[in-house]
């Protein structure tokens, strides 16, 4: 017979034998187990009752991370000759370009590059409408940055 072994409402083991014979560790109680294994709950009202599964971890977010390559390539050549042109006469924009040029990769979400790219519209870089489509787009597994999460 398999005997299982409660401690304080749990199952904490389970063993062959007889309940005559069998012995019981400070605290435990000895039931018949039937089906019961360790992880298994037992009240004298309700019997055993099976382990409840966890509930899964809520999914983390994956960062929005492209590689600069990626991010430029969202860039339409004509936009990337636009913006350079503008860097060589505002300290500004060359300065957000070189900050690109220099990152390890481009998070989506940080609110400066929605900042810059709404700049790159009101100066006439980008047409109305090409920053949101720029940070909205669904991100291809080949824009990803190789080794980061």
């Amino acid at each position: 017979m398999r005997i299982a072994h409660i401690l304080d409402g749990l199952v904490v083991n389970v063993s062959m034998g007889d309940l005559e014979t069998s012995h019981a560790n400070p605290g435990e109680i000895l039931m018949d187990a039937g089906d019961a294994g360790p992880g298994w709950t037992w009240t004298a009202e309700g019997g055993f009752g099976a382990p409840v599964a966890p509930e899964p971890p809520a999914p983390v977010a994956r960062a929005r991370l492209i590689s600069r390559f990626a991010f430029r390539n969202r860039l339409t050549l004509e936009e990337r000759v636009t913006a350079e042109t503008a860097a060589a006469t505002s300290p500004l924009i060359r300065v957000l370009l070189d900050d690109l040029a220099v990152a390890e990769y481009v998070d989506l979400d940080i609110p400066i590059l929605a900042t810059m790219l709404g700049g790159f519209e009101a100066q006439g870089i980008l047409g109305v409408g090409r920053a949101t489509e720029i940070l909205a787009a669904e991100i291809q597994p080949h824009e990803r940055p190789t080794g980061v999460a």
